[in-house]
């Protein structure tokens, strides 16, 4: 039987729909949760095989990469204020995390080398490489200058004092600024004197208008939408709704070559389109998407897309006879076929 492989953790919503649409299809979907390793997970790398959990890595015939693990220690929390008091107590914390964090650097090696060897053989949405992107966000918008897509005017520099200069002349044309993460963790928020001095930062002009989600997989537009959000410049915070929208055409052609200029075959691109122009700017290229949300607004099933693709690339490995059809046209059928989407639909009762 043909199997198809996820990288991510089964709690994931993603991951979860995504494995569903596979099942759904007839065929065996395996998940593969590198955070697992070494606590609760094998990883055994001899000659030309790899083996978890006493399976071979390489009978899957295609996978989908949608996490590759943790790289801090689950204790950790954000935002919370750790008060340390006696010696013992800072040792007690400390310690442990220096140690683990000297650990975690070779588990991650075997983390990359699994994946790295998998891509060297089957297909990967998307690769290792391809997913480093995600904490390039610096790259990425150089990348995208330097080849002609059309990008806020941007600034980095390893201290906030350099871009002083940017500040002041963005003020004299009337534009607001953004600061925005480097990699790519945190959210985007308008620019005030009260920002950290000293840090390595990036700012960019902030341009008014509609944020436009898009989703290309294989070279192909297979969704866009109007994203409503209220309270914050990032369209990731207070989400109220999404509008499906049709894109010109030279604005899909932008799209299509974003995605092929970073090698990505799934991802999802963050537009915004200038409320006084109506031109396209691309503000953020993301390589591993949530899309189950934008999925149940729009009944575009992207999963089910995401699945249909996976499929065709494991019987290309196969070398069976791809009977992949025409994603857009037939997204009615699959709308009305997959039993999870028609629940949606038509909810029992």
């Amino acid at each position: 039987m043909m199997t198809i492989g996820i990288f991510g953790s089964a709690h994931d919503r993603e991951v979860h729909t995504l494995n569903r649409r596979l099942l759904n299809r007839g065929v065996e979907s395996r998940i593969v949760d590198l955070s697992l390793f070494p606590r609760n997970s094998t990883i055994t790398i001899e000659g030309d095989d790899i083996v978890i959990d006493g399976k071979s890595l390489f009978e899957m015939d295609a996978a989908f990469l949608r996490s590759r693990g943790i790289n801090l220690p689950d204790f950790i929390r954000y935002e919370e204020t750790i008060r340390v008091q006696p010696k013992t107590a800072w040792e007690d914390l400390y310690i442990p995390y220096c140690r683990y964090v000297r650990s975690e650097k070779q588990y991650q090696c075997i983390r990359n080398a699994v994946l790295a060897s998998f891509t060297s053989r089957r297909k990967l949405i998307n690769s290792l490489e391809q997913n480093d992107l995600h904490r390039l966000k610096t790259h990425l918008c150089l990348h995208l200058y330097s080849h002609g897509v059309r990008v806020p005017q941007f600034m980095a520099a390893t201290s906030s004092k350099a871009l002083s200069p940017f500040i002041v002349e963005s003020r004299r044309r009337s534009k607001h600024v953004v600061t925005k993460p480097m990699a790519g963790i945190y959210k985007t928020k308008l620019y005030t004197e009260e920002e950290p001095r000293g840090n390595a930062v990036f700012y960019q002009h902030y341009v008014k208008g509609d944020t436009v989600r898009c989703y290309v997989l294989d070279d192909e537009l297979i969704a866009s939408a109007v994203v409503h959000h209220s309270g914050s410049v990032d369209s990731s915070v207070n989400q109220t709704g999404i509008d499906v929208i049709s894109l010109p055409r030279e604005t899909v052609n932008m799209v299509r070559y974003t995605a092929g200029l970073l090698g990505l075959c799934f991802c999802g691109i963050d537009l915004i389109r200038e409320e006084d122009t109506g031109e396209y700017f691309v503000v953020d290229v993301n390589i591993s998407p949530m899309f189950v949300n934008f999925a149940r607004q729009s009944f575009i099933d992207i999963p089910a897309l995401i699945a249909d693709c996976l499929i065709g690339y494991a019987q290309k490995q196969r070398g069976i006879a791809q009977s992949r059809f025409p994603m857009l046209e037939q997204a009615k059928d699959i709308l009305s076929t997959d039993p999870d989407i028609r629940k949606l639909i038509r909810p029992e009762g």
